[in-house]
């Protein structure tokens, strides 16, 4: 159990994803940065990326679980372990 400003949150078994372009930079990364650090406290998470980029590249350095549909080099994800 996590205790979070004063509410007491037990991990559960759902699962959360996350979509979006990847490329984002700016508010909208900072902005989903912060979410799936709060969120894999209490869930299980999963941010599905359409494309590399500043946002993708954030997701790797902080290990978060990531899944990439168009890489930069043309390859395709299959959304396997989603």
């Amino acid at each position: 159990m996590k205790v979070i400003r004063g509410i007491r949150i037990e991990r559960t078994t759902m699962k959360v994803i996350h979509l979006i372009s990847g490329g984002d930079s700016g508010g909208a990364k900072t902005h989903v940065m912060t979410l799936l650090g709060a969120l894999q406290e209490v869930v299980e998470i999963q941010l599905v990326c359409l494309t590399e980029g500043p946002l993708y590249d954030e997701a790797l350095i902080r290990g978060y679980p990531l899944c990439c549909c168009l890489r930069r080099r043309g390859s395709i994800c299959l959304w396997s372990g989603i």
